[in-house]
Parts: C-alpha cells; structure tokens; sequence
C-alpha cells in the first residue's frame, strides 16, 4: 500500500510518545480504528475479495483504498442508518407567511416512515453559508418542508409542495425549527479536528454505537453520550 504507514513497531512507538491516543486513533489506517470510524466488516471482507489474491504483488494507493471501502461500506450503511439534520455554522433566518404546522419527517426516505416530529413557523435556523448562497428569483426549499423566494434581504414563504420547487429550483436545505430543542454534538474529523455543532432533537434516540447519517454531510458514529453533548467518529460521505 502506499502512503500507509502499517509498521505495527513504529505505530506503537507514536501512541508511546503520544503522537496517537492508541491502536484506535482515527488516523490510523487499523482495523480497531476503523471500527471506531463505522466500518462494517462486510465491507472489508468485500474489498479482500475485490483485490483477490495472486501471485505477484498489487500495489494501491491510501485514496484508492478508501475509495473502495468507503463505496462498499456505504452500501450497508445507506439502507439502516436514519437521518438527521445538523447545523455547524448557524443562521437564524424569518421566512415571512410560513404557516403554523406540524411536520412529520422520516428517519429513513425508503425503510422508516416518521419518527422526526418538527413544529414549525416562521423561524427557522439554517447554514451560514447555505444563507449566503440564495439568489433571487429563484425557490428554495427547507429539505421536506417548504418552498420559499428571496426578494432582497426578505425570506417570503412560497408553497409546501415539492413539485412547485422543481418549477424554478434553487437549493435544498437542511434546517432546524427555531423554537425547537437542539443537540450540541461533536464530530471528530479524520485529520483529528473536532466539528461542533447543533443537532435535531430526534438523535436523543441514538445509541452508543449507532451509525447515522447527517444530511449532506455524511456517515457517523456514535461514539459517546454525556448529559452536555453527543460525540461522533466520522466516517464517510
């Protein structure tokens, strides 16, 4: 492989001198931190069967590598991990005329109807940077929920129906309810930094060990619960 580093002699050197917290570290290309990460091991027996053997030596590189397992482990994750919404850089925005609803979202967009109850009206808390990218004249929707325009600094309510926004798309959002409860959680990063964020109120149903997906960000982990925040391993796009 190259551009790993797999001397199991001077990886244990680092975690003694203090370079890596341990076997686990998630810059580590070992299979202890893998399993922190959210890999399944379907998906590297796949990649073994995929490489195969023979009788001279392959090479591959750390990206083709990733490349291939992440394809593979995405494929078992897709299908039995919910979904969520997440906010890294948040910004509170007031879509004028939204009506007092009840939204019902689902977990899973194919295996699980409900489960995400959101209220909603015309406060909502979006992206910085999702905010910063609205163009006039065209619709925007709130993933799931509503349709709205833009007309200079004014957010303006369109529709709910999702067929109106495929007349004149613009983005789709993920959003959380400004009057909703949030979750503070933190993602570590494969480079080692952490993403701190807030989250929808529905991950307090998640577990220790639980891989989700957070919307247009990727596959997570579920790596500790305290009473202050949730903490997650990235795993994948």
């Amino acid at each position: 492989y190259e551009g790993f580093d797999l001397s199991t002699t001077r990886t244990k050197k680092a975690i003694e001198e203090g370079l890596y917290d341990g076997w686990d570290d998630i810059r580590i290309p070992f299979l202890l931190a893998l399993k922190r990460r959210g890999y399944q091991p379907q998906a590297l027996r796949k990649y073994a069967r995929e490489v195969g053997v023979t009788r001279t030596d392959k090479t591959t590189t750390i990206e083709e590598f990733f490349k291939s397992i992440n394809a593979f482990n995405k494929e078992i994750l897709d299908p039995i991990s919910n979904r969520f919404f997440m906010i890294r850089i948040p910004k509170e925005i007031f879509v004028e005329g939204t009506p007092k609803e009840k939204i019902i979202l689902n977990l899973h967009p194919e295996k699980k109807n409900g489960g995400r109850e959101f209220h909603i009206d015309e406060n909502f808390i979006i992206e910085q940077e999702d905010y910063d990218s609205f163009e006039e004249g065209k619709i925007h929707r709130l993933m799931d929920c509503i349709n709205f325009t833009k007309h200079g600094n004014k957010l303006k309510f369109h529709s709910f129906e999702y067929e109106k926004f495929k007349e004149n798309t613009g983005k789709i959002i993920h959003w959380i309810p400004k009057s909703s409860k949030t979750i503070d959680v933190e993602i570590l990063m494969t480079d080692k930094t952490t993403i701190k964020a807030i989250a929808e109120s529905s991950i307090e149903n998640v577990k220790v060990d639980d891989t989700i997906q957070f919307e247009r960000f990727g596959f997570i982990r579920c790596d500790e619960i305290t009473s202050k925040k949730y903490k997650f391993y990235f795993a994948h796009k």
